[in-house]
């Protein structure tokens, strides 16, 4: 039976000293200096010795963009726009675009002035080489018909005519060949012996169009005299013709529609020919033709 060496502990509460000399321990606060060395090289506290500032409270204009610059302050705040305030500066906006403005519905199209003669109600004006040209009113291209009249000596014939051009057709009218024309339930153009009407509720629907003369003589001069035009309002405009030799057919008054506005040409042309060759000269040249005076209608 071995003797026991714990029982001077167990009356002292005291453990007794072992052979080997136990650690050294360290002193009360060394280690805390390496870690927060440690941590400040990291980045994760502030330089030992300090005290840790404070975290500032972001306002409401601090921008939270990690690469802006510390030193920069915060940027103010802009104030709300006061809608009672008459010092304020408008803010300005985009101008629309030219597609814009024509897609709206609720705005006027821009009006090109062509900056050319008109006549008002009541005039009476020759178009003659000198003033060739007029432009219609709104009014007058509008409402109503235009009335062509051949005025010419007694015992001689004159034959009026139209070439016309609506949307991609072209077409002709001509006394005892087609006398309306391009729809016979609603035509526009109207020919008989004693002239030419045009109606105007549908001119916009017209590009361009030629009057023409047709000589029924057989010795191939125009015989002289006037043409006559009536507009909307007792506008009366002249267009004299000549005594020259001809081939047949003549170019007398060429027309275009511009944004609604019609604008008459007296061509004075000193070209003649037979009226498939007029035709061709003003453009008209999709026609097709029996022969050199009788269009395929």
């Amino acid at each position: 039976m071995s003797t026991r060496t714990d029982l001077p502990f167990i009356r002292r509460r005291a453990r007794p000293a072992s052979s080997a000399a136990p650690p050294a321990a360290e002193p009360a606060g060394a280690s805390e200096p390496s870690m927060a060395v440690a941590d400040f090289l990291r980045g994760r506290s502030a330089r030992p010795g300090r005290a840790p500032a404070q975290p500032a409270i972001p306002s409401a204009g601090v921008s939270l963009d990690l690469g802006e610059s510390p030193s920069r302050g915060p940027e103010p705040a802009t104030q709300a726009s006061n809608p009672l305030d008459l010092d304020a500066q408008p803010a300005a906006t985009a101008p629309e675009t030219g597609t814009a403005m024509i897609a709206s519905r609720h705005r006027r199209l821009i009006r090109h002035d062509l900056a050319l003669p008109g006549v008002t109600a009541g005039e009476r004006r020759r178009l003659d080489r000198a003033d060739p040209v007029v432009q219609l009113t709104r009014a007058q291209s509008a409402f109503g018909s235009l009335h062509l009249e051949p005025v010419v000596p007694q015992g001689a014939h004159l034959t009026l005519g139209a070439a016309y051009q609506v949307g991609g057709l072209q077409g002709v009218v001509l006394p005892a060949l087609r006398n309306m024309g391009p729809d016979q339930r609603s035509p526009i153009f109207r020919v008989s012996a004693g002239g030419l009407v045009v109606n105007l509720r549908k001119i916009t629907a017209v590009g361009r169009f030629l009057i023409y003369a047709v000589l029924s003589q057989q010795d191939g001069r125009m015989p002289g005299g006037t043409v006559v035009v009536t507009t909307y309002g007792g506008a009366r405009l002249e267009l004299p013709l000549t005594t020259e030799p001809t081939f047949g057919a003549q170019a007398l008054l060429s027309a275009y529609v511009v944004e609604g506005q019609i604008v008459l040409r007296a061509e004075h042309d000193p070209f003649s020919g037979t009226l498939h060759q007029v035709c061709d000269a003003y453009g008209f040249s999709e026609l097709t033709w029996r022969d050199s005076f009788t269009p395929l209608v």
